[in-house]
């Protein structure tokens, strides 16, 4: 989406009903906030349409897949955690 799309939540809001699953990576391919995807937002948004569904990592593994699913991790619960209501 963040090639294809124009806008990201204007896609999602568009579609978020027939989503049952994301993939989340930055902009580089590494875990959310290495890039410049504003994952902040998606992530407000998600919550607020009532999303949870499947979210899986769609990374590179640097320096390997054990540091990048922990620092993936960490980074999308951080996410969530500073979207809480």
């Amino acid at each position: 989406m963040n090639i294809e799309e124009k806008d990201i939540l204007d896609s999602l809001a568009k579609h978020y009903r027939d989503i049952y699953y994301i993939h989340f990576a930055d902009s580089n391919r590494s875990w959310p906030g290495q890039g410049h995807i504003d994952f902040k937002k998606i992530v407000a948004f998600l919550k607020d349409c009532n999303y949870y569904k499947t979210i899986s990592a769609e990374c590179q593994y640097y320096p390997d897949a054990g540091i990048t699913a922990s620092h993936w991790l960490s980074a999308v619960k951080e996410l969530y955690k500073e979207n809480e209501c």
